[in-house]
């Protein structure tokens, strides 16, 4: 059995960026698909889920690149703590603040900057609702 080394998120992203098609696209979205990449991009795109975070980039100090201890691909599941009525629905806000930038603050520079756009709904350069639907049936509950 081969072992799969799924790209940082980031790296997915920027790709995603630059593909040349829609198809190639939706064969990098497959290719590299984890529960992270799907609930950043579901966070993204999915006009039902609302985050419960200030809009624009919070104060914090971006980590250096190559000594970042932490990925989405490990700390994707902190996202229901900033989600309307998630996990962290009952935190105040000072609190639930801190968490984002402490997340922000853990990950390479360019994750954070991705994370930044999915909390303010800006979604990603080069990926569209489509691409995601045939990436991904049934991922986005909104569709508009």
């Amino acid at each position: 059995m081969a072992y799969q080394v799924n790209l940082a998120i980031w790296e997915v992203l920027q790709k995603i960026e630059v593909a040349a098609s829609k198809k190639d696209k939706v064969e990098l979205l497959k290719k590299n698909e984890s529960w992270a990449l799907k609930d950043t991009i579901r966070c993204a795109y999915d006009n039902t889920l609302e985050f419960n975070l200030p809009k624009g980039a919070p104060p914090y100090q971006p980590n250096k690149p190559e000594s970042a201890p932490s990925s989405i691909l490990r700390r994707y599941k902190e996202y229901s703590y900033f989600i309307k009525g998630g996990q962290g629905k009952d935190l105040p806000d000072y609190k639930r603040e801190q968490m984002f930038i402490g997340l922000l603050e853990s990950v390479h520079p360019e994750e954070a900057v991705y994370l930044v756009k999915m909390k303010d709904k800006e979604g990603f350069a080069g990926l569209t609702k489509a691409t995601i639907n045939d990436a991904f049936p049934g991922l986005l509950k909104s569709v508009d």
